[in-house]
């Protein structure tokens, strides 16, 4: 229910259900997680959740702040989003239930891993390491890409940006 709450965002602005609702559910379902297992957070299975709460926060920023202050963004957007038929009331409903369903699929794991904690193995807690230390790399990966592109689109807004980590 929490990612269905947070993905509400879409009623407001149709694109926020797969952009800024995404980033923000991942931190809610992040967040009832921890609460949720309080009394059993191991820190590997905290490390988890603090990395996903990261994670999405990290996206939901770069996506508000760049609708906020990047004009040529802002001049795009209308184009970027039209649609040729009006969104209907039940295609809206269908994405919203959709991604919901889509953002608590993508923590589950975390979940999954202490709704077992009874039966986890003592050495689960290098398997949580590994996974902790790919979801780091790629949090850095992609905030230097989002810094990278914030910078070529400041020096060129028109251009698409391919350049530094988008030209591999």
């Amino acid at each position: 229910s929490v990612a269905l709450i947070i993905s509400g965002l879409g009623w407001y602005r149709f694109l926020y259900f797969i952009s800024v609702g995404y980033g923000l559910s991942i931190v809610g379902c992040s967040v009832a997680i921890i609460i949720m297992y309080s009394d059993c957070l191991q820190p590997s299975s905290f490390t988890l959740c603090f990395l996903l709460i990261l994670y999405g926060l990290r996206l939901s920023g770069f996506l508000l702040i760049r609708e906020m202050k990047s004009t040529s963004y802002k001049k795009a957007l209308p184009q970027l989003t039209q649609t040729s038929k009006p969104i209907t009331f039940p295609f809206k409903l269908v994405i919203w239930l959709s991604v919901a369903i889509l953002y608590v699929m993508q923590v589950s794991p975390v979940f999954f891993r202490l709704d077992n904690v009874s039966r986890m193995l003592p050495t689960n807690w290098v398997w949580a390491s590994i996974g902790g230390l790919v979801m780091a790399f790629g949090i850095a990966l992609e905030s230097w890409a989002d810094l990278q592109k914030y910078q070529a689109k400041q020096q060129n807004p028109h251009r698409f940006c391919d350049t530094g980590l988008y030209r591999i």
